[in-house]
């Protein structure tokens, strides 16, 4: 039951507040950088960092409603909390509508530090071991740990990237990803989960380095096994223009 999870009660707090239209109640549990991740298909300028531009954000979601009722059902998976959120009312308009989308929250420090919102619950519940894993992938690029990167792997696994010559086995990925590694706090990243084929997915991303690098968007296919793992991992990357890497 909720009650025996404080961060279920927090997220739940938070529509209930939504819903009211009090957004300062609704933001105040947010961590100083918290992440927030529109579904991708619903465009609206990609991620939100910050509190100021979630609760930005979110008034301008309510304002669309005149009238709304607001029906969150949470679900704790693994290290998340998953809200199915069902959302009727009439538009500004008075045309009626309904919704059902799904929302991803992770929390920092007892503070929400993450939402990542489906168009479809079952692609939420079903994104989670993708999530666990780029979770994992982005812990490892900032530590550069040999046994955590090794942990992200098979044994057998094959990683790919430019200019496409392949790392195989987990001594060679470390080796390489040590090669290569990027110093702690080098750059920030944010992605989307497009596709999935099975135990394959398709990722999309933005990588912003804070040195003369600058933005690249890129393209990750991730082959995860029952355990987590990656077997395959495949990345096309491409420098955006000067100011495009929204």
């Amino acid at each position: 039951m909720s009650d025996a999870d404080p961060e279920i009660e927090v997220v739940l707090a938070a529509y209930d507040a939504f819903a009211r239209g009090d957004i300062t109640a609704a933001t105040k549990d947010l961590d100083p950088e918290v992440e927030w991740i529109p579904p991708i298909a619903c465009g609206g300028g990609g991620p939100r960092v910050g509190p100021a531009a979630v609760a930005e954000y979110l008034e301008d979601a309510r304002a669309e409603w005149k009238h709304l009722t607001s029906e969150p059902a949470a679900q704790r998976v693994g290290p998340e909390i998953v809200v199915v959120h069902r959302l009727h009312g009439n538009l500004l308009d008075g045309a009626p509508r309904e919704v059902e989308i799904a929302d991803a929250f992770r929390f920092r420090e007892g503070r929400i530090g993450r939402m990542r919102a489906y168009e479809a619950p079952e692609e939420a519940f079903a994104a989670a071991p993708l999530r666990r894993w780029i979770d994992a992938y982005l812990a490892a690029w900032e530590s550069n740990d040999p046994e955590a990167i090794a942990a992200l792997f098979t044994p057998d696994a094959v990683y790919r990237f430019e200019p496409w010559e392949p790392w195989r086995g987990g001594e060679e990925i470390v080796a390489g990803w040590l090669e290569h590694a990027d110093k702690p706090g080098a750059a920030t990243f944010h992605w989307w989960h497009v596709a999935r084929d099975g135990d394959l997915w398709t990722v999309e991303a933005r990588t912003r380095y804070h040195d003369r690098r600058g933005d690249y968007s890129n393209l990750w296919l991730v082959e995860l096994d029952d355990a987590g793992r990656a077997r395959g991992f495949s990345e096309w990357r491409k420098q955006l223009p000067e100011g495009a890497g929204g």
